[in-house]
């Protein structure tokens, strides 16, 4: 079991996400992966006047927003065509 708590540039400015494998390699030893996972996300909602965070080009309360993702990008160039 773990809990991972992300705060400042690493919540707001990196990409997350669980790698799609069967086990895990830990301290030399394969170690296989169990069947479920649970992620739970809990956010704050905020009034309209925006967080005011540190980080506004990642920030969609602040306009900024992340890159498109890779799914994204291949969904809009299919619909391009």
């Amino acid at each position: 079991r773990s809990l991972l708590v992300m705060a400042g540039e690493a919540r707001l400015a990196w990409r997350h996400g669980i790698p799609p494998r069967k086990s895990d390699l830990v301290e030399g030893e394969r170690l296989p992966r169990g069947a479920r996972r649970v992620s739970l996300t809990l956010r704050t909602v905020r009034g309209s006047g925006g967080c005011g965070c540190a980080w506004p080009e990642a920030c969609d309360s602040q306009g900024g927003g992340m890159p498109p993702t890779s799914a994204q990008l291949r969904r809009a160039a299919r619909e391009e065509r």
